[in-house]
């Protein structure tokens, strides 16, 4: 087996090659209780990915109760949150195509998201007697972990017949790769989604990059151990084996 060089290590996309679903009831309904429940994955993930930005999607729901109303849509349903400064030819951005509230903060911790969603929820619900909460919250522009030593100083990004050159960041055991790519809709390393159920939120998470995406890389063991902080914490797997392919 050959091992890369300082330089040029190669990474190969492989769209939704592992996926893995979970599952965490909610004890507390209250908004800001299920959006701090909605960080614990991130929160997992920490030695994988670093998020470079948030897209939220507000929704409605009686007061008295906890299943959401899905028609029913406040003024500003979707908020984008971004780091002001991103790696070099990184430009995190929100999906195309609707409206959006759309801000930057010099780091995304819990503290500054937390403040971000009491400002988004602060405004009129869609009728009386209804309160705003999480819908859904996704990070897919991210800097994604690269364990390798000595840190490698660029990486090969092979899409299919395509082969780009990109600068890595130097970090502790390895570096960092920045997504979204420049001129390309492609799934970074490990994207986020966590959907409001009511009494209960859903993680998925779509992994599409190798080596995260191979079993025994240790980046894929890394994606692992934050899986199993996330069992720690009361999300249950369902679908124990993730979905290969």
């Amino acid at each position: 087996m050959t091992v890369p060089g300082p330089a040029g290590v190669p990474l190969r996309y492989e769209p939704l090659a592992a996926t893995f679903t979970l599952r965490r009831a909610l004890d507390d309904v209250a908004p800001s209780a299920v959006f701090d429940t909605a960080l614990e994955p991130l929160a997992a993930l920490t030695a994988v990915i670093d998020p470079l930005a948030f897209d939220l999607w507000l929704a409605a729901r009686p007061a008295s109760e906890a299943d959401l109303a899905r028609s029913e849509l406040p003024v500003k349903p979707l908020w984008h949150r971004a780091v002001e400064h991103p790696p070099d030819d990184v430009r995190p951005a929100p999906p195309p195509g609707r409206p959006v509230e759309r801000s930057t903060s010099p780091r995304l911790s819990d503290d500054d998201l937390r403040a971000w969603f009491v400002h988004a929820v602060d405004q009129p619900p869609p009728l009386p007697g209804m309160v705003l909460t999480l819908g859904t919250l996704v990070c897919e522009d991210q800097r994604a972990l690269l364990l390798a030593q000595p840190s490698p100083r660029s990486c090969e990004l092979h899409l299919h017949d395509l082969v780009l050159t990109r600068p890595c960041e130097p970090a502790t055991g390895g570096a960092w790769v920045g997504f979204p790519l420049p001129g390309l809709t492609v799934s970074p390393p490990v994207r986020v989604r966590v959907t409001n159920e009511g009494n209960a939120l859903v993680a998925d998470l779509w992994l599409s990059w190798a080596p995260w995406s191979q079993p025994g890389r240790p980046e894929r063991a890394a994606v692992e151990a934050g899986l199993g902080r996330m069992a720690e914490q009361g999300w249950v797997a369902q679908d124990d084996a993730g979905a290969e392919g």
